[in-house]
């Protein structure tokens, strides 16, 4: 399936960037899901901020931006809004929202509903954040830009993606495959989706 790209107008940029925050823009990638990742990136793709989750067995979440730093919150929902906090510290000028397209199953199975979850808590990033570009880049699209052509799978990209945030700077999470994913997509929109949009 292709990727999905939203441009909001002129007039909604410039008002959303006078607010206030950074003069440069800010890219930020979502590896989606309920367990999942986050990461925050400037406009010389210096890393700000990075984040993941984990669903408890009682229905909550557990949350890490640093390998000891753990918060539990209570719904999936609450993570997303954590996640605009994180990004509001650092700038009201978002210019690219980059999340993986979510597969959702035909079938209304519990995967069905979660995923169904997933997509629409994840539209709460986008409508508060305000970003100038919405994107969701396939799995396939952001993989071969980022990690190359010789990525056949979801466990090789993984593991290729752990292996580039190896040497970042900024990832206090450096063994999270998610975080290592939404890095690759934070970068993603960096370098392709505002020069393709």
């Amino acid at each position: 399936s292709q990727s999905r790209t939203r441009t909001f107008s002129r007039h909604a940029r410039r008002r959303h960037s006078v607010l206030g925050g950074s003069c440069l823009g800010h890219y930020l990638g979502i590896d989606p899901g309920r367990t999942g990742g986050a990461v925050l990136v400037n406009n010389a793709g210096t890393v700000c901020w990075c984040l993941e989750w984990t669903p408890n067995r009682n229905g909550a979440f557990r949350v890490r931006s640093k390998a000891r730093a753990v918060d539990h919150i209570d719904s999936l929902l609450n993570v997303m809004f954590r996640i605009c906090e994180l990004t509001d510290e650092y700038t009201r000028n978002v210019e690219v929202v980059a999340i993986e397209q979510l597969y959702i199953p035909p079938r209304k199975n519990r995967a069905f509903l979660r995923c169904v979850e997933s997509r629409g808590v994840l539209a709460e990033v986008v409508g508060i954040l305000k970003p100038a570009t919405y994107a969701e880049p396939t799995p396939l699209q952001w993989r071969k830009a980022m990690l190359g052509t010789g990525v056949r799978n979801r466990k090789q990209a993984k593991a290729c993606a752990l292996r580039v945030v190896s040497k970042v700077k900024g990832i206090t999470l450096p063994q999270s495959d998610h975080v290592a994913e939404a890095y690759c997509i934070a970068q993603y929109g960096r370098r392709f989706v505002v020069r393709h949009s």
